[in-house]
């Protein structure tokens, strides 16, 4: 065991003397400086992804934006407005449905106008966040009470159902800056 471990010790010795470390180090260097430029070229790559990526979503930014001020913009008529509550006064129960009707209506124009897509107004509504609209929920509601008006013809609309689901409708509207 005593030579084995002798002679592994005189064969590193051996190889630590009389190897060339100029070639190995050259070898290294060689080596080294690939790998860097490899590296170097990657960086610069995935900053011009980046960059463009940035540019992206600055240019999407400005675009949100730009929305947001023209939506600002947009209102809703208040003639149309005074005839929904005209309606309301009367307290006949089919003036009650068609000023709910109709307020559902101009919600709904207003929301397509802002932008919202969709085949009806349930999809449009899905696509507004609590975040842009504090009310959604209850706009939900009314709009339900609509649907019930339009597809239930036995469907009795109470006078306080009625003015909490266009009390709701106006609300959504204020919050929206649109009345």
């Amino acid at each position: 065991m005593r030579t084995v471990l002798s002679e592994l010790y005189n064969f590193a010795i051996s190889y630590i003397i009389f190897t060339d470390w100029q070639d190995i180090f050259t070898s290294l260097k060689i080596l080294s400086g690939l790998i860097s430029i490899v590296l170097i070229l990657a960086i610069l790559s995935l900053l011009f992804k980046i960059r463009k990526n940035i540019k992206k979503s600055l240019e999407i930014g400005m675009e949100a934006v730009a929305d947001q001020g023209s939506a600002r913009e947009i209102t809703v008529d208040e003639k149309e407005w005074g005839a929904i509550l005209e309606k309301m006064k009367s307290g006949n129960e089919s003036d009650l449905k068609v000023a709910l009707l109709e307020a559902d209506n101009l919600f709904d124009n207003l929301i397509k106008r802002r932008g919202y897509q969709g085949e009806d107004m349930g999809e449009r509504l899905k696509k507004i966040a609590s975040e842009q609209l504090s009310n959604i929920e209850d706009v939900w509601w009314a709009h339900k009470i609509r649907n019930r008006i339009v597809h239930d013809a036995n469907f009795h609309l109470e006078r306080r159902q009625a003015q909490r689901a266009v009390g709701i409708y106006e609300q959504a509207m204020k919050n929206l800056g649109a009345l």
